[in-house]
């Protein structure tokens, strides 16, 4: 279940970094939903605020599982915080999901924005992601989170700090 998770967690940074090429077409550029709630952390010490987002609760009953995923963007930055529950109800449960290696039930990533897509070039090493309040009636979602990631082929190191996310609207996905 874990290889599971960890799978997913990578097809969807390979599939949010891919983009369809622009035609001639006359089709509009889709509209992101309306982002409700806060974001905020600081990276490297510089303070970031996300303008967009989005938050899902994917329920897999086959498995006996269910994966929550917070997203997001403000400028050209964006971060993704996934954790991986138990199945039971419509919410995450309220504690908190650290991210030691690949098997852990949380995952951190920091992408920088291009297009409609995204590069993920930075792999997380560690991480903490904690949930104070889950309400299920209202599906919004509180919490904390801070994270280390290594910029991939390179020893840079980048630290998101004081991490914040409060009122998030999340919705839920069967």
């Amino acid at each position: 279940m874990k290889k599971t998770f960890i799978l997913s967690i990578i097809a969807i940074a390979i599939i949010s970094s891919c983009s369809k090429s622009s035609s001639s077409s006359s089709t509009p550029t889709p509209t992101p939903p309306a982002f409700t709630g806060s974001m905020s952390a600081d990276v490297d010490g510089v303070k970031w605020t996300a303008t967009q987002g989005s938050a899902t609760l994917l329920r897999d009953f086959d498995l006996e599982a269910k994966r929550f995923d917070i997203t997001g963007t403000g400028g050209d930055k964006r971060i993704i915080l996934s954790l991986q529950d138990v199945i039971q109800g419509d919410y995450i449960t309220q504690k908190s999901y650290s991210f030691k290696d690949m098997s852990s039930p949380a995952l951190c990533t920091f992408s920088t924005v291009v297009g409609l897509g995204s590069i993920t070039k930075h792999m997380p090493f560690d991480g903490t992601v904690t949930i104070s309040k889950c309400d299920a009636t209202k599906k919004t979602v509180d919490g904390t989170f801070q994270f280390r990631s290594i910029e991939i082929g390179t020893d840079d190191t980048l630290k998101v700090t004081n991490g914040v996310f409060s009122n998030i609207s999340y919705v839920v996905l069967n």
